[in-house]
């Protein structure tokens, strides 16, 4: 696999400008303007500045972060939360660059070969080693600051003497001895691979003598701490290797020994007889159990006592525990900061609750080694961190997991009557913290938090009371002392004024990117992309992920997609179902049928088929969204209604927020309701109400049948940014939309009851959805521009006595059981394949998909027009009456519908807005083009008139001079426009094109569905201030 470094990325990109203008598009303006500021994140003012140093490397520096300089390839690393290591590959990717072979690289052995003399037998080791290290080989182990320590090359040759005596004698102290070479016969052949200057080899020399057995055998393996391949950094020479070797344990219990001497001898001295001690007097300060050689070394240097064992799969025994810890007051053990690392600490700290856990700094995972990896264990440490560092790491931070202090008691005879246990709040806040509890910032963020526990990537809420009973589960599964936990149930330190000490932490709970969505199942963790789906073990993605999302079932992928959808060059979607057992997917079909009614009431009965036939028929089309008595326009309508769908939930699922993207859901009833009443009944709620719920389990619920539920200042209370899904259920016909859409578009803000007010930001809110069986009233450019409808057709209804249905239908029935409440594992696993493909294809969509908008568009305009208008409107220009593709005034119609209706408050704009809805209902057009004036409106001189507001008639006054006035036109009969029906030259086609072009035009004029006019006819007031000056009502 090559090898990139840094140089060959930031030469290939032009010094990394290349990779800083792809992620910050904004500096390109900053190369030529060096003191110009430009922008890396949302942020009102500009905060990052572009340098560029003297070899050609660009730098960042963000002023609105920590103003540190970073080159490209950092930036990279931040943007996409990756490590080094895999922001160098990808960038290599994408630039097209070569790295380098590992294979030719120089940092490895110097190989050769001869063949091997008659006496020399295959299978034979060989090495050669020297007395001294040179300079390389000890700064290969040894790191910088430690060096340093020891004033390392220093000019004054007697310190830089010492310090390379006092580095090599502790290598050799531990049985490290350097190597020329090292050879093995094989196929007789000698290979023989020699160190370089480049490239150290070491020989670690364990004379050992184990256990019950008198032969002193020899136990030895070559380091190559340089080895591309870590596999290959460590070779056993062929012998007797030792089980479960300690290094370092031979130097210790050599120290015990004289250390016990030394004092032994003192107190003879002293007195002439062997003084009585405890055996504490005789132990050793302190040891460090490090995980390899190298670290061991480097703390070794710093004046410790350091053991470890064999490899990494070694463990621990518990004899060897034991017989280690009586010789020391302080058993330590140094693990790595990764994630490996710090699951091997834990494991060993439950297992022995005496030792000390050093953990390093999480600040050392910022910086990276060689490889690009992050720094993990303490020989990067020392690279980064002084000695004194870390001897306030092993004195003050070090805890063990025993959270108690054990005291003999004795009466005044000196008779043994047990123990006195003391409880030690840091080292129980450690226990507890290390076993997962911590303390999550909720709501302001400042004041209020939950408790939590972590147990790998999963989270859960607990308590205090939990939290105890964790402790008292522990303590007792462990056998421990009676007494020790009579004492922990007595204690006040596990209640919650002293639990709320525990440290807080900020986990991110991101799980998504702008292309990408994970989900958590109990078996799998799968990651959705628009190519495709990936699966990984749980918890092998570095997601966190709250305990209740993880989704109770498993996953299991389909041997082929639920459905396949595509899209022709006309745009109009196709979908072919390919699960046909899923109830899910069925149900989805079903209320998408929009032309149900007209195919199995009305074409059906009237088809040529037998009775036979039409049971077959329905038997065949029971869920089929392609019905074939439908025509082509009802089945393509039909499956675009599905589609839509389909994307909603995916839109849903995918918790990413794009700014471009500020939509919410809103699902009604396909059903025109000409009528004013809501029906209901079509099966939106399993939808948003179930399904949704089930896949985004994190939800906030607000009553929508509250119409005054905006008016309330404490709406969200209780909503936090870890709720995914805000469902405003069943809304009111006049709920106010427009007071969501701060909400939907930006921040969120919440003002909780009996609390501080806090701000969830448009990132990390939820993702709205509302269900209605009316049309929203307000149907402004503004609304079109965040809504995506979701239409359900009446399929599903109910028989009653203000229906004309000839029976009632629910999905429960259909399907011989509830959905969702009764599905069996393979129904469940249908519903997850179904929903993840739809995110699927969410994710690959470039466009928001909206329903067929036939019957919505009508929906629509009924609604901002309402049947009371609707009815006047049908006679007054009815084709009886006199008044179509004709001028007439505006004041009469007007005060017509204000005489015959008598609304409370209605102005002359909103007449005029309601005439153009009805027109675009009847397919009429409104105010033509042609007859407009400068200002968009049509004004006439006419014969001035009097009204009698009594008897609602006017009364011509000829001798009157004429006055000017608005007109109307309503156009019924759809001829081309002046100037083109005599073009004989003009093809048929331009002139239908030129037509349509006029209608819209006209429509786009005259049909301001703005968001401010009242759409109703009803009693609700309207500001005085929105009335006509012209027309007001008095």
């Amino acid at each position: 696999m090559p090898y990139f470094e840094d140089a060959d990325i930031l030469q290939a990109t032009n010094g990394g400008l290349d990779i800083i203008l792809s992620l910050y598009p904004d500096a390109a303006k900053s190369v030529d303007q060096p003191n110009r500021k430009f922008k890396t994140r949302e942020e009102k003012t500009a905060s990052a500045k572009l340098n560029r140093l003297a070899d050609g490397t660009y730098l960042v520096v963000d002023f609105g972060d920590d103003a540190k300089s970073r080159n490209a390839i950092h930036c990279y690393v931040i943007e996409h939360a990756c490590d080094w290591n895999t922001a160098r590959n990808e960038l290599a990717s994408r630039y097209n660059i070569q790295g380098a072979d590992p294979s030719k690289s120089d940092i490895k052995a110097i190989y050769s070969e001869r063949p091997a003399e008659s006496a020399e037998a295959d299978g034979t080791w060989s090495y050669e080693t020297r007395g001294s290290f040179n300079d390389i080989e000890i700064e290969t182990i040894v790191s910088t600051k430690i060096r340093e320590s020891f004033s390392w090359k220093n000019e004054d040759e007697k310190k830089a003497k010492f310090a390379h005596g006092h580095i090599s004698d502790k290598l050799k102290e531990y049985h490290f001895h350097p190597m020329n070479s090292y050879s093995i016969i094989k196929n007789r052949k000698v290979m023989t691979f020699s160190a370089s200057d480049k490239y150290p080899m070491f020989l670690i020399d364990e004379g050992t003598k184990e256990e019950g057995s008198k032969e002193t055998d020899r136990f030895q393996k070559i380091y190559q701490p340089l080895h591309p391949e870590k596999a290959m950094r460590f070779m056993y020479i062929p012998g007797k290797k030792p089980k479960d070797f300690i290094h370092g344990l031979q130097q210790l219990n050599l120290a015990y020994d004289e250390h016990r001497e030394r004092i032994e001898q003192e107190d003879k001295i002293e007195d002439g007889e062997k003084k009585k001690r405890k055996d504490d007097d005789y132990k050793l300060d302190e040891v460090i159990l490090c995980t390899g050689g190298s670290d061991a070394i480097n703390v070794a240097l710093c004046g410790y006592r350091v053991i470890w064992l064999n490899s990494e799969s070694a463990v621990l025994h518990q004899s060897q525990y034991d017989r280690i810890a009586q010789k020391v007051k302080k058993f330590y053990n140094l693990g790595d900061l990764d994630e490996t690392g710090a699951k091997q600490r834990h494991k060993l700290c439950m297992q022995y609750l005496d030792i000390y856990d050093i953990e390093l700094p999480s600040e050392l995972q910022k910086h990276y080694d060689k490889r690009g990896n992050p720094c993990k264990d303490v020989r990067d440490y020392f690279n980064h961190f002084k000695k004194k560092d870390f001897k306030l790491l092993v004195e003050y931070s070090a805890m063990p997991y025993r959270f108690w202090e054990k005291k003999a008691q004795f009466n005044k005879s000196g008779d043994f009557t047990g123990y006195d246990y003391k409880f030690r709040n840091e080292y129980a806040y450690n226990f507890l913290q290390r076993n997962g509890f911590y303390r999550l910032p909720v709501g302001d963020k400042e004041t209020d938090f939950e408790y939590i526990q972590i147990e790998g990537n999963t989270v859960r809420v607990t308590s205090a009371i939990k939290i105890k009973a964790f402790v008292k589960d522990f303590l007792r599964s462990r056998h421990m002392d009676i007494d020790l936990r009579d004492e922990m149930h007595r204690t006040a330190q596990l209640n919650d004024s002293s639990l709320n000490s525990l440290d807080e932490i900020d986990i991110d709970f991101i799980d998504n990117e702008k292309g990408k969505q994970f989900l958590f199942f109990k078996n799998k963790t799968i990651e959705v992309t628009a190519v495709g789906i990936i699966e990984h073990k749980p918890g092998a993605v570095k997601r966190f992920v709250w305990e209740d999302e993880v989704y109770p079932h498993r996953w299991q992928a389909p041997k082929e997609e639920p459905f396949v959808i595509t899209r022709n060059e006309l745009g109009e979607y196709d979908i072919e179902i390919k699960n046909k057992d899923c109830l899910f997917l069925k149900y989805l079909v079903q209320t998408s049928r929009a032309h149900w009614r007209k195919e199995l009431e009305e074409l059906l009965p009237k088809s040529k088929l037998t009775g036979i036939e039409q049971e077959e028929y329905l038997a065949r089309n029971k869920f089929a969204i392609d019905g074939e008595l439908l025509s082509e326009d009802e089945i393509i309508d039909q499956k675009r209604h599905l589609v839509n769908k389909l994307f909603s939930i995916g839109y849903l699922m995918h918790r990413y927020k794009d700014r471009s993207k500020p939509w919410f859901i809103f699902a009604m009833d396909g059903k025109v309701n000409e009528d004013g009443q809501s029906h209901g009944g079509s099966g939106k709620s399993i939808l948003y109400d179930v399904a949704m719920k089930t896949l985004l389990r994190k939800h906030f619920m607000l009553n929508g049948r509250n119409p005054k539920i905006t008016d309330d200042p404490h709406k969200y209370d209780g909503l936090t940014e870890h709720h995914r899904y805000i469902f405003i259920d069943d809304a009111h016909e006049y709920l106010k939309l427009d007071v969501f859409y701060p909400d939907i578009t930006g921040d969120t803000k919440v003002n909780p009851k009996g609390k501080k007010p806090y701000t969830i930001t448009f990132d990390r809110s939820g993702k709205f959805s509302f269900s209605s069986n009316y049309t929203p009233k307000n149907l402004g450019p503004s609304t079109e521009r965040r809504m995506i409808y979701n239409v359900f057709s009446d399929y599903y209804h109910n028989m009653g006595e203000t229906t004309d249905y000839r029976e009632s239908r629910d999905p429960s029935t259909e399907f011989g059981k509830q959905l969702f409440v009764e599905f069996n594992e393979a129904e469940w696993n249908n519903f997850y394949n179904t929903a993840v493909y739809a995110l699927r294809f969410y994710l690959s969509s470039t466009e928001k998909i909206t329903p067929a908008m036939g019957n919505v568009n009508r929906r629509n305009l009924m609604a901002a027009m309402g049947p009371v208008f609707y009815d006047w409107a049908k006679t007054y220009f009815s084709e009886e009456s006199g008044k179509l593709d004709i001028f007439f005034a505006r004041e009469e119609a007007y005060k017509d519908f204000v005489f015959m209706n008598n609304p409370q408050k209605f102005t002359a704009q909103t007449f005029k807005t309601k005439l153009a809805a009805f027109c675009r209902l009847e397919g009429y057009l409104f105010n033509p083009k042609k007859f407009l004036g400068k200002q968009g409106n049509i004004i006439q001189k006419v014969e001035r008139k009097h009204y009698d507001a009594r008897s609602n008639t006017w009364t011509p006054l000829p001798e009157m001079p004429k006055v000017a006035s608005e007109m109307f036109y309503i156009q019924a009969t759809h001829d081309l426009p002046e100037g083109i029906g005599d073009e004989s030259n003009v093809s048929a086609d331009e002139l239908v094109k030129r037509r349509i072009s006029e209608i819209q035009n006209t429509a786009q004029t005259n049909i301001p569905f703005n968001e401010n006019v009242n759409q109703s006819e009803s009693k609700r007031s309207l500001d005085p201030n929105d009335q006509d000056d012209d027309f007001p009502i008095k």
